[in-house]
């Protein structure tokens, strides 16, 4: 919230202590009590309302009318205060000016530093009331309240799914487009999210940023380190007494014990035939009912799967324009072609 932001204008009023003043947002409120205090109090000639920070006059008076007077020169953005361009200029270098001091990640804000050093120091001042897990960020425990009230305020416009937080839904979106967006440029894999990209690229640098604090072992990911935690604390972990494999939930354990027992409760009322997932038969009742919820937006071609549709996406994406009808294999020489429809 930025100090006297839209003072003319701006709908909320917070009034000030000592003289029993309005103003418009929390920002002016402590910096116009300023005065009160002894401090050196500096007018806007617009309003003659005191502040008492000097740098808050150096803004154009038409800035704080509205009017975004620092434009980026990279892209189309532009902004009312000189900081905001500031912070906004980073997205568009490598510059990352905030390291932190325990592992040397670095970071472009100084925000995401602080919440980043929490993850060292276990601190998670937001508690959930309900059932007492906490969270290094707000933002987080908002996120994990809606487990409990149901909320999915996210919802796809094709197929209607609805998700409690917007990135599930964008990740979801590409399961429908086959967007991939995200390449590793040593090995050329895609990926749909960003930090699956981030994951994979450290099997090239093997870096393994998340070091367990207790006896220093370090690992690639969040959740590896999560798992191993459990050892410490004695928390209940899951594994398989088939081939001991160790789990980290019951139902994650339930579903890879069908691996060894061969069990398939999931059976299509069509025709019988057994799945050990439910997702493995919402994908076979699509051979039943013709549905197609998975189209191409190059050329409106539809799939039953979406992994298909990534098959298929690449033909777009990959120049590989000969494609068989079979199948969904495409290949990028006529020959190739050729020699793979002999399988068929």
């Amino acid at each position: 919230l930025h100090p006297q932001e839209q003072p003319h204008t701006a709908p909320t009023l917070y009034e000030c202590g000592a003289p029993g003043r309005p103003l418009a947002g929390l920002g002016p409120l402590f910096q116009y009590q300023g005065p009160h205090a002894g401090g050196d109090p500096r007018a806007c000639q617009e309003s003659a309302e005191p502040f008492f920070q000097p740098a808050r006059l150096a803004v154009p008076a038409k800035a704080r009318r509205g009017d975004k007077a620092f434009a980026c020169g990279q892209c189309e953005k532009a902004f009312r205060y000189s900081s905001d361009l500031v912070r906004h200029e980073r997205t568009h270098s490598a510059e990352k000016g905030f390291a932190c001091p325990e592992c040397r990640r670095a970071f472009k804000y100084s925000s995401n530093l602080r919440r980043h050093l929490r993850t060292h120091a276990g601190e998670k001042p937001f508690a959930c009331a309900q059932c007492g897990k906490s969270f290094t960020r707000n933002f987080n425990l908002i996120l994990h309240q809606r487990n409990h009230s149901g909320e999915k305020p996210y919802e796809c416009r094709d197929c209607g799914k609805a998700f409690t937080q917007p990135s599930s839904l964008r990740s979801h979106a590409r399961t429908h487009s086959g967007e991939r967006p995200f390449g590793c440029a040593q090995c050329g894999n895609t990926f749909r999210e960003h930090s699956s990209l981030k994951t994979h690229l450290r099997t090239h640098t093997r870096e393994k940023p998340y070091e367990c604090q207790q006896c220093g072992r370090p690992f690639r990911t969040s959740t590896h380190l999560s798992v191993h935690r459990r050892t410490h604390t004695g928390e209940k972990l899951y594994a398989c007494a088939t081939c001991g494999q160790v789990l980290s939930r019951l139902s994650t354990l339930k579903s890879h014990m069908r691996t060894h027992t061969g069990e398939k409760p999931h059976a299509c009322r069509e025709c019988g035939r057994a799945f050990r997932e439910p997702s493995s038969l919402r994908k076979h009742a699509r051979t039943h009912t013709g549905e197609k919820p998975h189209a191409c937006r190059e050329c409106g071609r539809a799939f039953g799967q979406s992994s298909h549709l990534v098959v298929h996406v690449r033909t777009h994406a990959a120049g590989r324009p000969y494609a068989c009808s079979q199948c969904d294999k495409a290949f990028r020489h006529s020959s190739a072609l050729s020699v793979h429809r002999r399988v068929h």
